[in-house]
């Protein structure tokens, strides 16, 4: 009887001590708590302080280690770290001044979650292009901007150090380093673009990117995109001329990708892009017949139904002769109203605004009903 009472005082202990994935703890002040929630890939828990300024939370569905971001009602964010039969302890302060929210981490992945909110600061500080655009005074040198990352590159690999695991420190490692090269390479190529030059004919550009692979299926999207980028031999600012930065995107991936999953997927990518713009700055037909050159069906085949729409709608392209039937049931043809221009309301019975406006589609009819050159044309898709 001992014994048995005795384990299910362990299961409960147990139950206790790993019954919830995060327990946070913040300042008693609906301001922060209202509305507060959480989000992952599982989706958005609202409403999470239900106990005042302490919430409890545990979800069954992560059964491993997951990322999840806290959004406080005043705005704050944080990444958290959860894993299951994990508890991570998490208490929000606010400084009572600057009004400024901070997060302190209890638990195994306690030093994970902090190196995670350190990295979304590990930026390149510094980009004279949108701060041009925004009206922004840059008050930062590239010498200064260039010292800071490398200040905080240290930083990051030290504490990247106190990780336990030893894989969990490898991969975090790398990820510092890939987004350390990353901030380098949009420094260099801020720079190039403010004096005019082309990334390509930047040396310490080039040499700086001797240091990626960019076949390498580890390198992350970004840092590939970004050495791709470094490649151009036009200059990439506002003024650059749309398609042939295309042209020279397309080149590059051409050039320098030859792992075979990689620059389809890349060429993919700019087929999706292609076929999708919209406006008519774009030379759809040019950069099409490119991808289908140097990719083939591979690239083109998925959004090939994408052209092909685009061309059979292009201004000037004979309409075709599409057949209805109006409300007593009688067929007709488009060709029948050629000659007129057509106002064509294309509505439903459960759209509000469809509805809304047929009333003023109503007095236009009215008003234009003796004029032969107008025609209004009401099809109903419920």
């Amino acid at each position: 009887m001992k014994r048995i009472l005795l384990s299910a005082f362990t299961l409960c202990c147990c139950t206790l001590a790993f019954g919830q994935l995060l327990h946070i703890e913040a300042p008693a002040d609906t301001a922060l708590t209202n509305k507060a929630f959480l989000y992952s890939n599982f989706g958005v828990e609202r409403d999470i302080f239900k106990d005042g300024n302490v919430c409890n939370y545990d979800n069954p569905a992560i059964q491993q280690q997951t990322k999840m971001i806290l959004f406080l009602a005043d705005y704050s964010t944080f990444y958290v770290v959860v894993e299951p039969g994990q508890t991570l302890k998490v208490s929000v302060t606010r400084d009572g001044q600057s009004g400024k929210c901070e997060a302190h981490y209890e638990g195994k992945n306690a030093a994970l979650t902090e190196l995670t909110n350190r990295m979304r600061y590990f930026v390149p500080g510094k980009n004279y292009g949108n701060d041009s655009r925004l009206g922004k005074t840059d008050t930062l040198s590239y010498e200064e901007a260039f010292a800071q990352q490398d200040k905080l590159y240290a930083e990051l690999q030290q504490f990247a150090m106190k990780l336990n695991d030893d894989s969990e420190r490898a991969d975090n490692l790398c990820l510092i380093k890939d987004q350390y090269i990353q901030n380098l390479i949009s420094l260099h190529m801020d720079r190039a673009s403010r004096n005019g030059q082309a990334p390509l004919h930047v040396a310490a550009l080039q040499q700086l990117i001797t240091q990626v692979n960019p076949n390498d299926t580890t390198v992350s999207e970004g840092l590939r995109s970004k050495y791709l980028l470094a490649k151009m031999p036009i200059c990439i600012n506002d003024s650059t001329p749309v398609n042939e930065y295309i042209d020279q995107e397309i080149s590059a991936i051409v050039t320098y990708i030859t792992e075979p999953g990689l620059r389809t997927g890349l060429l993919k990518d700019m087929a999706n892009q292609v076929a999708n713009a919209h406006g008519g700055e774009i030379d759809t037909e040019r950069h099409w017949a490119r991808l289908q050159q140097v990719g083939g069906d591979d690239v083109t085949a998925p959004y090939q139904a994408v052209i092909d729409a685009k061309r059979k709608t292009a201004p000037g392209t004979p309409c075709p002769d599409l057949a209805y039937t109006d409300a007593e049931g009688n067929t007709h043809h488009i060709s029948e109203l050629f000659g007129r221009t057509l106002m064509i309301d294309i509505w439903a019975t459960w759209c509000g605004p469809c509805k809304a406006e047929i009333p003023h589609i109503e007095k236009l009819v009215e008003a234009y009903k003796d004029d032969p050159r107008l025609q209004f044309v009401s099809i109903i898709i419920d």
